[in-house]
C-alpha cells in the first residue's frame, strides 16, 4: 500500500511538471495580461550574437517567467501567504485601513524638480496673453496618509506640492484641491484598489478648477449612476490576493459623456460602456491614453480650442470639460512639434492636469524642451 501511495504521489508530480512544460511550450499563449495591464514577453529569436552575449538567455528567462502555467494564481497564493504572515506592504503596495490599497512612492524629489523646471521654462516661452492653468491632483497616499501602515517609506506630499507651487511662473493659475478632497475623504473619492480618483473625487477637484476658469458647470447637478461592478484596479494588480473585494464604479450622467473623441485611429464617446466588462474599467473614460486626443462636441457652449496637457487623472474629468475644450496631449506618447500643433489648432488656453505622484516620477517632461519649437530649446 505504501509503495502504491508513493507511486500515486510521483505520478501526480509528473503530471504537474508535464502540464507546466506544455504550458511553457504552447504556441497559444496570451500576448496581453489583463491582470498586469501589460504585454507579456515573446519568444526571443536566437542568433550567434545574442547567444554569445547572453542576451538570448536573459530574454528566454523573462519569457519563461511571463508564461508559467497558472502564473496569476501562483502570484495570488504567494501574496496571500505573505499577508497571512503579517506583512502590511508587498513591494510598493501598502495594505491600508478600510481595505484600501495605496502605492507608496519612495522617491526623492529630484525628478520633481527636473520636471517642474521643464514645465516652467516651457510656460515662459508661451505668448504672454495665453492663459495657463495647472490642476495638481492629490493622490490617495496624501489624502489617506494617516491610514498607511507604520514606517511606510514615501515622499512628503506637502513638501512636493510646495515645490510645484514655487516652480510655476506667476502667470500660471495653480489649483490644488487637497482641502476639499480631504474634507470629503469619507466618501468614495478614490478607488480603493486603483491609483486613480473616482468621478466623485474628480468632481470635487473640478469645482475648484471651474471656479478658477470662471466656468458655470456644476458636476453634482447630474444623476450619479452605477456603471461598473467588481472592479479591482491597477494597485491590486501589483499585489493581488485572494478574497479582496471588488468595488462599484459610479458615473455622473453629464451631457459631456456623449461628446466624441478621436485618437490614432481609435475613437468613441467619452464614456465607453463596453469597457466596464473588462478588467481595467477605468479605460471606460476616453478609452485610455494617447498622444493626441481630439474631442468634438457640436453642442458645446463655446468654440474655444484649449490644449490640455495631462496624465490619466484627466480622463475622468473630461466629460465636464467637453462643452468647452477640444484637444488633449499626453507627453508620454507625443513627440511632434507642440508649438506647430498649438498654432494649427488655434489654441486659446492651456490647462495642465497632473497627479502629484506622476510629477514626482515621470521622465517625459524633458520633451517640452524639444517639442516647443526653436524658442523652447534654451
Amino acid at each position: 500500500v505504501l509503495i502504491m501511495q508513493k507511486r500515486i504521489v510521483a505520478f501526480i508530480f509528473l503530471v504537474i511538471i508535464a502540464a507546466m512544460a506544455m504550458g511553457e511550450l504552447s504556441p497559444n499563449k496570451a500576448g496581453f495580461s489583463p491582470m498586469e495591464n501589460r504585454y507579456l514577453a515573446v519568444m526571443p529569436g536566437a542568433s550567434w550574437r545574442t547567444i554569445r552575449t547572453g542576451e538570448w538567455m536573459d530574454d528566454l528567462e523573462t519569457y519563461m517567467a511571463d508564461h508559467v502555467l497558472l502564473r496569476d494564481q501562483w502570484i495570488r497564493i504567494k501574496n496571500t501567504l505573505e499577508r497571512f504572515s503579517g506583512r502590511s506592504q508587498i513591494d510598493s503596495v501598502c495594505f491600508a485601513e478600510e481595505d484600501r490599497l495605496i502605492q507608496a512612492q519612495n522617491v526623492s524629489l529630484d525628478q520633481l524638480s527636473t520636471n517642474m523646471q521643464a514645465i516652467g521654462q516651457w510656460v515662459r516661452n508661451l505668448p504672454e496673453d495665453l492663459p495657463v492653468s495647472f490642476l495638481m491632483a492629490p493622490t490617495s497616499s496624501w489624502i489617506y496618509q494617516d491610514q498607511l501602515p507604520p514606517y511606510t517609506m514615501t515622499y512628503d506630499p506637502q513638501q512636493a506640492s510646495e515645490a510645484v507651487r514655487q516652480a510655476l511662473p506667476e502667470r500660471v493659475t495653480l489649483v490644488n484641491p487637497y482641502e476639499v478632497l480631504y474634507e470629503h475623504r469619507d466618501e468614495a473619492i478614490y478607488f480603493k484598489s486603483d491609483h486613480h480618483w473616482t468621478m466623485r473625487g474628480a468632481s470635487y477637484a473640478f469645482t475648484q478648477l471651474a471656479a478658477a476658469l470662471h466656468l458655470e458647470v456644476d458636476p453634482f447637478a447630474y444623476e450619479e449612476q452605477k456603471m461598473g461592478t467588481d472592479f479591482r484596479g491597477s494597485v491590486y494588480s501589483q499585489a493581488p490576493v485572494f478574497g479582496y473585494p471588488g468595488e462599484d464604479v459610479w458615473v455622473y450622467q453629464t451631457p459631456g459623456l456623449k461628446a466624441t473623441w478621436e485618437a490614432e485611429g481609435a475613437g468613441g464617446t467619452l464614456l465607453m460602456e463596453e469597457r466596464f466588462a473588462e478588467k481595467d474599467q477605468y479605460t471606460a473614460f476616453l478609452g485610455g491614453n494617447y498622444g493626441v486626443t481630439h474631442i468634438m462636441n457640436p453642442e458645446a457652449s463655446r468654440e474655444e480650442a484649449v490644449l490640455v496637457l495631462k496624465d490619466s487623472y484627466a480622463n475622468i474629468l473630461m466629460p465636464f470639460l467637453a462643452e468647452q475644450y477640444q484637444n488633449m496631449v499626453d507627453l508620454r506618447y507625443y513627440r511632434e512639434d507642440l508649438s506647430a500643433f498649438m498654432e494649427k489648432q488655434a489654441i486659446e488656453q492651456v490647462i495642465c492636469i497632473y497627479n502629484l505622484d506622476f510629477l514626482c516620477t515621470d521622465q517625459n517632461f524633458v520633451w517640452l524642451k524639444f517639442l516647443g519649437g526653436k524658442e523652447a530649446v534654451q
